[in-house]
């Protein structure tokens, strides 16, 4: 009698994470779309603020800044006159990359360690979205491993100095993440990476806009029991993570 050829334990673990890959694209190359239109519509607005604010300041400036005595010429625009607001840390429309990394441990016998790429603007004040690359090492009972995972991340700006110096933020995020082997190890390769948590930002350097950010959040792993519920016993882990953040623009 003919029977259908099964597949070997790591090649229908393979073809099911393709597929699943498979499916998530179409969501998240549209999440990238609307992420990248919302960033473009607060950019214009954003700017169209600005450019209101440097006419006012060019008219300003247009004025004498001290009546001339007799037989004298008028005192020249004060810097205040003549300054042009720009783009700061926390306006919607500017793009800005960090780059970091975290550890984790679930203060048992694992613990995760993440080096992450992102690029992120503000789709409203102190409204921060952006999208996470991230690559992995999971120090593990039975096989560690490592993988790679893609995050949205959404983190809003609560607290901030009126310079701009500091800012205080509350986070929540979910990724998808592709592990090289088994997350945990009696897990699946395939995982959700859901997150919440909290931290600061803060200037580097008077005369740069670098940053340092560095926060703590509630750190994830579980595959929503696609596998089926003996496949899922997730990872509940804190995660201590820093970055430095840039401006692209």
């Amino acid at each position: 009698m003919w029977m259908s050829p099964r597949c070997s334990r790591q090649d229908c673990s393979e073809s099911a994470i393709l597929m699943t890959m498979i499916k998530i694209t179409p969501p998240v190359v549209a999440s990238v779309g609307l992420l990248m239109a919302i960033a473009a519509t607060a950019r214009a607005s954003t700017e169209l603020r600005l450019a209101q604010s440097a006419g006012v300041a060019s008219a300003a400036a247009q004025q004498p800044g001290t009546p001339a005595p007799a037989g004298g010429t008028a005192a020249p625009a004060t810097d205040t006159q003549l300054s042009t607001p720009t783009l700061r840390f926390g306006d919607p429309g500017r793009w800005w990359l960090s780059v970091g990394a975290g550890i984790s441990s679930d203060f048992d016998d694992a613990s995760d360690a993440p080096v992450t790429v992102s690029a992120f603007t503000f789709v409203a004040p102190r409204l921060e979205a952006g999208l996470e690359l991230g690559g992995w090492y999971f120090d593990q009972p039975g096989d560690s491993t490592g993988g790679v995972s893609l995050s949205g991340v959404f983190r809003y700006h609560f607290l901030q100095a009126d310079d701009r110096d500091w800012t205080l933020f509350a986070e929540a995020r979910i990724g998808i993440l592709a592990g090289f082997d088994n997350v945990p190890s009696n897990g699946t390769e395939f995982n959700f990476l859901p997150g919440i948590g909290a931290g600061f930002t803060r200037r580097l350097f008077e005369d740069s806009d670098a940053r340092l950010l560095m926060g703590a959040r509630w750190h994830h792993i579980s595959n929503a029991n696609t596998r089926g519920s003996d496949r899922n016993p997730g990872r509940d882990a804190a995660m201590l993570y820093g970055a430095i953040v840039f401006p692209l623009d």
